[in-house]
């Protein structure tokens, strides 16, 4: 509602208001009151004409009486009533000879017909966009600051942050939705959510769906920044070596010079818990290899003594070695800390070496496979894997 400050009255739509019932036009109100809010303007074409001239008046106009783009009121409006009759008539006329062949109101063979253009079309828009967001630098600091000024732009950027991080929160569901179908709308959210082969199928299709899900893979493995493999690839092998070990050897004093010293300590604590739990025992990347061995009746994490190996199948184990986790000599020293865990590489080792000892006196075979390594050569490390489970002597 806006206040009419002529009348002092509230009403919805002040253009037609004025216009209609003080004969003003919005120029002259804004003449007589000054920085008046007259929210969205309201009047007939005629008057829209006077305002933004005919081309945006037309524009405007149809946009605002919903005339739906290529209907015979839309030609009307902007040709007039004889010459936009015409031109209606020969858009049918053109465009019957391509429906002809169609079953009327068939959208599926329209989108066969024109999936080309549309892909196209979609792709160049989308492109587009991206380009947009990052010239503007969309949803970054720089970017508010740039858009609202020092100060108010740092207050926007961190009421966006605020909102994000409670978006998609259970907290947020129950007050939306109440306590039952909150949990319920999180849930199904969560399950839609998770970038699955099955949901990409649901989504797409099974042929496209799998041949998107195949890329999203592959860009997940070249982009993806807790892999040493990525920071080689973006730094070079020096540099990439380390900024990685900067990034994994986050203590505590990281975090609070980050994020201050009381939100620091609870993301550090918050980081520990998540880190040791046995939740997070086996890796994306190592179920990402194991998928791709095909081999029936292979076993993941059973009970072996007092350990819990990644992969087994008959006597054999595999093992999977993240580079940080498990301190890799190509890029570890022996005193080097690694963190959270509090242990030097040497110690790391030599954990790893008694656990891999006991899985052997009962009986295991065991190979190991390096992040490193697989991220270098998938497809040489899954046939390296296959062969050893099954037994193929390569030597």
């Amino acid at each position: 509602m806006i206040l009419c400050k002529v009348c002092n009255q509230y009403i919805k739509s002040l253009g037609c208001h004025i216009y209609y019932k003080h004969n003003m036009k919005i120029i002259d109100y804004l003449d007589q009151y000054p920085n008046s809010d007259i929210g969205r303007i309201k009047q007939p074409l005629e008057i829209l004409v006077d305002l933004f001239g005919k081309t945006n008046a037309i524009y405007k106009f149809s946009k605002r009486n919903n005339y739906k783009k290529g209907s015979l009121k839309y030609y009307q409006c902007i040709y007039g009533n004889e010459l936009g009759l015409s031109r209606y008539q020969k858009r049918n006329k053109n465009a019957s000879k391509t429906l002809s062949i169609l079953k009327p109101g068939s959208k599926d063979n329209l989108r066969k017909l024109y999936k080309d253009d549309l892909d196209k079309k979609l792709e160049i828009r989308t492109n587009k966009q991206k380009q947009t967001k990052i010239n503007n630098k969309t949803g970054t600091l720089e970017g508010y600051i740039k858009k609202h000024g020092e100060e108010i732009g740092r207050l926007k950027y961190k009421e966006f942050i605020n909102k994000c991080k409670i978006r998609f929160t259970e907290k947020r569901f129950i007050e939306m939705y109440g306590y039952d179908e909150g949990i319920e709308k999180l849930n199904n959210f969560k399950n839609k959510s998770k970038q699955t082969i099955d949901n990409f199928i649901l989504r797409y299709g099974k042929k496209e769906g799998s041949i998107k899900y195949n890329l999203y893979i592959n860009r997940l493995k070249q982009n993806s920044y807790f892999t040493i493999h990525w920071w080689i690839s973006k730094y070079g092998k020096v540099d990439g070596k380390k900024k990685y070990k900067e990034f994994q050897t986050r203590n505590l004093l990281w975090w609070i010079n980050k994020y201050g010293e009381n939100e620091g300590k609870r993301l550090y604590k918050e980081w520990i818990k998540k880190c040791t739990s046995n939740n997070n025992r086996v890796s994306k990347e190592s179920k990402l290899l194991f998928e791709n061995i095909k081999i029936d009746n292979i076993e993941f994490e059973k009970q072996i003594d007092i350990y819990r190996p990644d992969c087994i199948y008959n006597n054999k184990i595999i093992e999977y070695y993240g580079t940080h986790w498990h301190a890799d000599p190509r890029f570890y020293q022996p005193d080097d800390i690694i963190e959270p865990l509090k242990l030097t590489s040497k110690q790391i080792w030599e954990k790893d070496l008694k656990r891999n000892n006991v899985l052997k006196d009962n009986g295991f075979d065991i190979m190991i496979i390096w992040a490193f390594d697989f991220f270098n050569d998938q497809g040489k490390t899954i046939n390296k894997c296959y062969d050893f489970l099954s037994g193929v002597n390569n030597d």
